[in-house]
């Protein structure tokens, strides 16, 4: 499971999980919305993943990680411009960085197996 910021259809959100394949926490919210017709369960789940992007509680952001399974954390752009609290040192405390080009961070192992 990658997790990346969730976002409107047909934008530059959900890149990673749609040009991959891989399963992300939230894909486009209207899609997710059309396919499963719970939005209280898609905003609550769009507050857990703000909430991992820019928690300070380490605890609270591991338990989160673990709960989704998030094997990948992406921070690119998207994330970026969606979290302007964003905690980076905290999310890169969370496993391996396996790509960093200044701008975009791909990082490993987030959930304890």
């Amino acid at each position: 499971v990658v997790l990346e910021a969730p976002g409107t259809s047909y934008s530059n959100y959900c890149r990673v999980s749609a040009m991959t394949g891989l399963p992300t926490v939230l894909g486009w919210y209207t899609h997710e919305h059309l396919w499963r017709g719970d939005t209280e369960d898609l905003n609550f789940k769009t507050a857990q993943i703000e909430t991992i992007y820019t928690s300070t509680n380490e605890a609270e952001v591991r338990s989160l990680l673990d709960e989704f399974q998030v094997s990948y954390i992406f921070i690119g752009q998207m994330e970026r411009e969606k979290y302007l609290n964003l905690n980076e040192s905290l999310l890169r405390s969370m496993g391996e960085v396996v790509y960093d080009n200044g701008a975009t961070i791909i990082q490993v192992g987030a959930a304890k197996e």
